[in-house]
């Protein structure tokens, strides 16, 4: 084999695995996300989705006379039994507090940080919600 077909043996081998590699890396951005504030959402749990690839906790929470429905979307379903069982605790009609990194474009929702019971007995999500937001966004 010539080296000139080599090289492009080479070459377009090289051009198919970043082809198809390029899938399995894509994921959205967080830009969405205001990730300097935090908004605090009181209600009432309506569901939980615990699936693939982002789990979303919704909550209706009354404003008014009216109640709005805020959807958090968080990380992928715990993966450790402890972890499952307190996202599990939060079923429909559970009275919680929730906090949101919020949608800029200023929809009811945003990035989930945690999740408390309105007893405080139970917590699913960063401890450490609530303070200054992470230096750099995840990619």
């Amino acid at each position: 084999m010539s080296l000139f077909k080599m090289r492009a043996a080479v070459g377009a081998a090289l051009l198919l695995s970043l082809a198809a590699a390029t899938p399995g890396s894509a994921h959205h951005s967080f830009a969405m996300f205001d990730r300097t504030k935090v908004v605090t959402v009181t209600g009432t749990v309506k569901k939980v989705e615990l699936v693939n690839p982002h789990s979303w906790f919704w909550v209706l929470s009354p404003k008014g006379a009216d109640v709005e429905l805020w959807g958090a979307e968080a990380g992928g379903p715990p993966r450790d039994d402890a972890q499952r069982a307190k996202a599990k605790a939060f079923t429909p009609g559970t009275k919680v507090v929730m906090q949101v990194h919020p949608y800029r474009d200023g929809r009811l929702g945003g990035e989930f940080i945690k999740i408390t019971s309105a007893d405080g007995k139970i917590t699913y999500g960063d401890a450490g919600a609530g303070g200054p937001p992470p230096a750099a966004p995840r990619q």
